[in-house]
């Protein structure tokens, strides 16, 4: 596996969903400063510290592996680990708790699913970075916003079903990530935006038309990966009516 400190789709429309939330992103240049950390701290850092213990683990006795692992690998993991843990001191202690929180995890993950890291390590992996990412985007507003920390969990738990789906396909992760769309949905619908709503329904049966698909397409999965994070984008900007709601 060659690693790299590279850009993920999901961290980075996690991030902006959870900083539309109440509201458009200040043009500031405080702000602005601060969400480019916030995107180094829960993309580049963590990716490439999961990335590299991940790659790392192969060398694990309950992994099969029998080689030792790269030096690239070990020293990604190194560097995004240090790198997330640099980024997060510049900050309050929730951004520091989170972070801390999600090196461990990602870890613990790591160290539990190294002998299946397609179908394990993974998607759990995924899931967690969208679900830390959208967390650090709520963690630079005071004071959280509670409903909306529970559509990052839902947005994370999306993530791992549909990828652990991807990987090893079962009735299970099949209703579990049409019950995920269909929160979703109700969410928008909640906040009174029946158009939205209706783009997010329309884009949860197009994802699952194409998960049941007998053929998958790479151009055809790539747009469902585009819908999937667009949709957590239309969530957050419906949430900006959520008072309006009562």
């Amino acid at each position: 596996m060659r690693i790299t400190f590279k850009p993920s789709i999901y961290a980075i429309c996690a991030l902006l969903a959870a900083s539309l939330v109440g509201g458009p992103v200040s043009g500031q240049a405080s702000h602005l400063l601060e969400l480019l950390a916030l995107w180094v701290l829960a993309d580049l850092a963590l990716g490439a510290y999961y990335a590299g213990l991940l790659d790392a683990s192969g060398v694990l006795p309950w992994a099969g592996g029998q080689r030792r692992p790269g030096w690239g690998s070990l020293l990604a993991a190194v560097v995004g680990g240090g790198l997330a843990v640099l980024v997060a001191s510049w900050f309050a202690a929730p951004v520091r708790y989170l972070t801390a929180a999600g090196l461990a995890l990602g870890a613990l993950v790591i160290l539990g699913s190294a002998h299946s890291p397609e179908r394990g390590a993974i998607p759990l992996l995924a899931g967690l970075q969208v679900l830390v990412a959208w967390s650090l985007g709520m963690a630079r507003q005071a004071p959280w916003q509670d409903p909306m920390l529970l559509v990052g969990l839902a947005a994370g738990l999306g993530t791992w079903l549909r990828l652990r789906h991807r990987a090893a396909p079962s009735r299970a992760t099949l209703w579990a990530t049409r019950l995920i769309w269909a929160g979703l949905a109700a969410t928008v619908l909640a906040a009174r935006q029946p158009l939205l709503g209706s783009l997010v329904a329309i884009t949860a049966l197009a994802d699952d038309l194409q998960r049941l698909a007998p053929r998958r397409q790479g151009v055809t999965e790539a747009l469902m990966g585009l819908g999937w994070v667009g949709t957590w984008l239309l969530v957050a900007l419906a949430s900006n009516h959520w008072g309006n709601a009562i």
